[in-house]
């Protein structure tokens, strides 16, 4: 459990750190953004704060929400991905890819590079 600052209501609050789901970061700018279940309530109610701190690993660039290539396997395996890559086997072969092409998908930062998007086929992963 850690005390965080909810960007939207600017309110003091404690969360389960254990549940955190990073949401974006910049490398840039020193930031990372969470969300985590408040913790104590009946209702889960999720948060969105942000840390100070860098992210290196690809994985877990890859595991934020605000990414295109996450979007473009959820459309590949058809938004269901326990369904369809039961395995992961698509997804690791999204990972391997990522991992030895990274100046295709990231700045000099380690962020994001704004043409993402442009071009992105996870087929192209897979060979």
């Amino acid at each position: 459990m850690i005390k965080v600052t909810d960007l939207l209501t600017r309110q003091e609050v404690i969360v389960d750190d254990s549940k955190k789901k990073i949401t974006d970061f910049s490398n840039k700018n020193g930031l990372i953004y969470y969300s985590a279940p408040e913790a104590n309530t009946e209702v889960e109610h999720w948060v969105d704060y942000k840390v100070n701190g860098h992210v290196d690993d690809v994985e877990e660039k890859l595991s934020t929400y605000t990414n295109a290539v996450r979007l473009a396997y959820a459309k590949v395996v058809n938004f269901a991905a326990s369904e369809n890559d039961p395995d992961g086997e698509i997804w690791n072969g999204v990972v391997e890819y990522v991992k030895h092409n990274q100046e295709k998908f990231f700045d000099e930062n380690g962020d994001w590079k704004d043409n993402t998007t442009v071009g992105i086929n996870v087929k192209d992963f897979l060979n």
